[in-house]
Formats: C-alpha cells, sequence, structure tokens
C-alpha cells in the first residue's frame, strides 16, 4: 500500500499503529512543560508504569542524567528543528536507573 494513497484519517491511525507496536521505547513529551503525553507499550515496560501514570509525569521527573540541560535540549530541538541524540539516564517506577540510547524529535 502507498502511503499517499491513504486518507488522513487512516494515515494518522497507521502511524500510531506503528509507534504502538515499535518494540523501541517512544513516547511524546510537550516541549515547554516537559509533560508526557502519550507512551507506547515498550516504555510502559522498560519503565514499569502503567498509562495513566506515566502520563501524570513530566521528563524531568525520569530523566536524571548526570549535568542534564532538559530544558535547553527541547529548546535546541524546537529551535533548530534538528534531532538530538544521546545517552540519558533513565529512573524506573521501582527507582532503579537504566541506560538509554535516546533521541529527541520535533513533531509539528
Amino acid at each position: 500500500m502507498a502511503i499517499d494513497s491513504v486518507s488522513p484519517v487512516h494515515r494518522e491511525a497507521l502511524h500510531r499503529a506503528i509507534v504502538r507496536e515499535s518494540p523501541n521505547a517512544i513516547f511524546l513529551v510537550e516541549s515547554t512543560s516537559h509533560r508526557i503525553l502519550e507512551a507506547n507499550d515498550a516504555t510502559l515496560a522498560l519503565l514499569g508504569y502503567d498509562d495513566p501514570a506515566l502520563c501524570a509525569l513530566r521528563l524531568d521527573d525520569i530523566d536524571v542524567t548526570p549535568g542534564r540541560d532538559l530544558a535547553g535540549m527541547l529548546q535546541r530541538v524546537v529551535r533548530t528543528h534538528n534531532d538530538l541524540l544521546g545517552e540519558r539516564t533513565l529512573r524506573r517506577r521501582d527507582g532503579s536507573l537504566i541506560p538509554v540510547e535516546a533521541s529527541a524529535n520535533l513533531i509539528i
């Protein structure tokens, strides 16, 4: 199926299904408040949260990378429209820490 032949409504449903079923942890964060808006099942399993609990948090609550500058990182992504890639440390619900390779992308 060619993606350009799919209606916008079906295209959005297709994108959501791809994200939901991805084996990679994917979550959406609002760039100014850092509020977690949505997360796929891989993120929930990795961090040990259910969806309502994770979406009640901000990125600042789970990203505990030493020397982190979350606000600066997210502002750079918004300002430059460039993706950022790097190592981060996330805190799971049980308090344990996990190093991850993360990327931040702007969705308009």
